[in-house]
């Protein structure tokens, strides 16, 4: 019997109800506005113990030696339920500052459908279309908001949006995260 201070233990936050289907090793995460499916990679004994969840392997519970991988992907699925639990939660969100004269961004809505359109200084403009779950708002022409329930999704495509015009040393002109600081270099004297 695993008693319930084990490492590999997780915490439900109030507002999370969670399901589990052991034939389908598939777990069920339900918040306040959205739902989430997490299909397991191994087969893990999972045990809901009123606001916890234990992640137990399957040969502990025979008194065997627990493989090094096995307990590897123990981990990494605790990891994975935790940023599930999260997700469901709360929404995340990124913002980016735009520095640079006549840098702009516009957010273009066409129907259901939202693109980007970015002038950075090049002879073209930029052009992004911006994925279904996330949403953009762009209240001045110089910051731009990105929010969506999906941690990695939305860090993706604020840096992908960050790809477009990296902050240069000199001068700082360009794309940059809210809170990312950039060491500017001294330029020649003469």
């Amino acid at each position: 019997m695993v008693q319930l201070n084990d490492k590999k233990s997780i915490k439900v936050p109030n507002n999370v109800s969670v399901y589990y289907n052991r034939n389908k090793d598939v777990l069920f995460i339900k918040g306040v506005s959205k739902k989430k499916i997490v299909k397991l990679k191994l087969k893990l004994e999972l045990s809901c113990c009123g606001k916890e969840v234990l992640v137990l392997n399957p040969t502990r519970l025979n008194k065997k030696k627990v493989p090094n991988y096995l307990k590897a992907l123990k981990g990494t699925t605790v990891a994975l339920l935790k940023q599930s639990f999260l997700e469901v939660s709360m929404n995340f969100y990124k913002k980016l500052k735009i520095s640079g004269v006549g840098y702009k961004i516009f957010v273009i809505e066409s129907g259901n459908k939202k693109i980007l359109h970015l002038k950075l200084g090049y002879s073209h403009s930029i052009f992004i279309k911006v994925p279904c779950n996330i949403t953009v708002d762009s209240s001045k022409l110089s910051t731009l908001f990105i929010q969506g329930s999906d941690f990695i999704k939305v860090n993706a495509f604020a840096s992908l949006v960050r790809r477009c015009k990296v902050p240069e040393p000199y001068k700082g002109k360009g794309i940059a995260f809210d809170n990312e600081i950039i060491n500017l270099k001294v330029g020649k004297v003469l």
